[in-house]
């Protein structure tokens, strides 16, 4: 069966697609075949998909995701919604006449879970070129949240509905700066009221220059958040280079097999 996890985040811009990425390459590392997901993004582009002359909206950090899976996944796939001003999701969806509601997000997953061959790119030296055009389930989805945990959908349903109908593990990322204690552990509480499993949480560093008093905000995040923390990421200056260190890659694998 597909084990399904969401990244979600203690604010908009502290590191989720660049944890995700981590993940998803450190998943295949393992040979854990995974998916990328974003069901929803705002910020998109106009651009293409690999074999499509078709034009339409594009989000970079679902592009992100999609060039990380283990499975070649088309990207309206990926990511089902998306729109072009980088507000709100549910108020460019309201701007463009869309409402977005959990029971489309449910079946949108559905397609994920569908199965699709491997990437060429991602297929192992000495690994038969046939295993490229077979189709594989994947093991882990990797959902990506929207900002914060209580992203609203529409006037009536959030993110967080999705995220606990479907009993998805929940992995925080917890961006190391000004107010990251307070956003931790309301995110944290809230997880946890929603009757979700909080697998882990990650410190990122979002910007080049530390917060002030880093070391003591990561020891009080440390004594206060239960569940255990996966990764302590220094920022990164090239995301696409950047790995897990053995430690992270080793409780990450702990957590997700």
């Amino acid at each position: 069966m597909t084990k399904c996890i969401f990244i979600t985040g203690t604010d908009t811009d502290v590191g989720k697609t660049h944890v995700s990425s981590l993940i998803l390459k450190a998943l295949w590392a393992e040979r854990i075949l995974t998916c990328g997901f974003k069901p929803i993004a705002s910020g998109g582009l106009h651009g293409t998909d690999e074999g499509d002359t078709t034009s339409y909206l594009k989000n970079p950090d679902a592009i992100t995701l999609q060039a990380h899976s283990g499975l070649r996944v088309p990207y309206q796939v990926v990511n089902p919604f998306c729109f072009e001003p980088a507000i709100a999701p549910h108020v460019a969806a309201a701007e463009a006449g869309v409402k977005v509601t959990v029971a489309q997000l449910d079946h949108a997953l559905t397609q994920v879970q569908q199965a699709y061959p491997l990437r060429m790119d991602k297929i192992a030296a000495g690994q038969p070129d046939s295993d490229a055009e077979t189709l594989h389930h994947p093991q882990i989805i990797l959902s990506e949240g929207a900002g914060g945990w209580h992203v609203p959908l529409n006037e009536q349903e959030r993110l967080s509905d999705w995220v606990a109908g479907q009993q998805m593990g929940v992995i925080l990322v917890v961006g190391l700066k000004l107010g990251c204690i307070n956003h931790a552990l309301l995110s944290c509480e809230a997880i946890t009221n929603a009757g979700l499993s909080l697998l882990g949480w990650v410190a990122n560093r979002p910007e080049a220059h530390p917060m002030s008093r880093e070391a003591a905000t990561l020891a009080y995040l440390k004594s206060a958040i239960s569940a255990p923390l996966i990764a302590d990421l220094s920022f990164s200056s090239d995301p696409e280079q950047a790995r897990l260190d053995d430690s992270a890659h080793s409780a990450l694998i702990g957590l997700l097999r």
